[in-house]
């Protein structure tokens, strides 16, 4: 584990597919930190939620993506300052109605 702060923290997240009868489970209770500096891969099968992760991390949740749990943590340019500092609220809900 490295003492900079993290870049990326993302804790207990869940994400669903809203179909048109049920909801899928797209990812369950996933956890990541990222530091600053530190290269990494995101490697899964097709369909595995990699997109929408990324969506997610970035506040734009596609059609019927659903976030379900947790937080994402993103942290700003600009590091510890108290204006531009930390982002520390739950990715927000982003909910469509289904057909």
């Amino acid at each position: 584990m490295s003492d900079r702060a993290p870049a990326l923290e993302i804790r207990d997240y869940a994400l669903s597919y809203r179909g048109p009868t049920t909801a899928i489970r797209i990812l369950d209770d996933l956890s990541l930190t990222i530091h600053r500096g530190e290269v990494v891969g995101l490697v899964g099968e097709s369909g595995s939620a990699k997109s929408s992760l990324a969506n997610a991390v970035i506040r734009d949740l596609p059609g019927r993506i659903a976030h379900e749990a947790g937080q994402i943590r993103l942290l700003s340019r600009g590091g510890d300052s108290a204006r531009r500092g930390p982002r520390l609220d739950p990715a927000p809900p982003r909910r469509t109605a289904v057909p």
